[in-house]
Order: structure tokens, then sequence, then C-alpha cells
């Protein structure tokens, strides 16, 4: 009986870890999805700056 319960403790003990290290691991993913769609979210604003600008260009070169 004693035996059963020292091997389920540990069993137990190795799932919470596990589960730790899981909740480290998506931790540590969501930290990188974010930085990315900040990356993301200046990468856009820099395309619709540029976009805006070449629309200006065209239009400079259309009325000339």
């Amino acid at each position: 009986m004693i035996t059963s319960i020292a091997t389920a403790t540990e069993q137990q003990s190795a799932a919470a870890e596990q589960i730790n290290k899981s909740v480290i691991d998506v931790n540590r993913v969501s930290d990188d999805t974010a930085t990315a769609m900040s990356e993301s979210t200046i990468a856009v604003s820099d395309l619709a700056r540029m976009a805006e600008n070449l629309d200006h260009v065209v239009k400079k070169l259309i009325t000339e």
C-alpha cells in the first residue's frame, strides 16, 4: 500500500513538472508571438506610408 502511494506521488510529481514545463513553453511562445505581432504592425505601417508616398509620386507624374 505504501509503495503504491509512493509510486503515485512520484508520478503526480513528474506530471506536475511536465505541466510546469509546458506552461513555461506556452508563455515563451506567447511572448515570441507578441513580439512578432509588434514587428508586423510596424512593418504594415511602413508599407502603408510607402504606398501613400508612391501614390503621390504616381499622381504627380500623371499630372506633369
